[in-house]
């Protein structure tokens, strides 16, 4: 699995999320079962969504040793409610931006 570091830049040219995938995320976080594989597969591409989950985890784990390197381990500590609500946010910002722009 690929691990995500804020000290990596985005990828340039910056791109808004793509709506299909934050779709698909926030089905994969509405099921049940979730695969949390599957789910980092889709989401660490999408440097809005890794960032913003990687920052509530290390603001919880703030201070302490063990830091927070892999977005599998920051949907652990934050739980996939704040990850739905994440992306949420998100999906929301997305379609006011693109309504501001058409």
């Amino acid at each position: 699995m690929r691990r995500f570091d804020e000290k990596h830049p985005i990828p340039a040219p910056y791109t808004l999320p793509d709506h299909r995938v934050l779709q698909a995320l926030m089905d994969m976080t509405e099921s049940g079962e979730v695969d949390y594989s599957k789910f980092c597969e889709a989401a660490i591409d999408q440097p809005v969504i890794t960032t913003q989950i990687m920052r509530a985890a290390r603001s919880i784990r703030a201070g302490r040793e063990n830091g927070v390197e892999e977005l599998r381990h920051a949907i652990a500590i934050i739980g996939m409610r704040r990850v739905h609500d994440i992306i949420e946010k998100t999906r929301s910002h997305l379609a006011r931006v693109q309504s501001v722009a058409d």
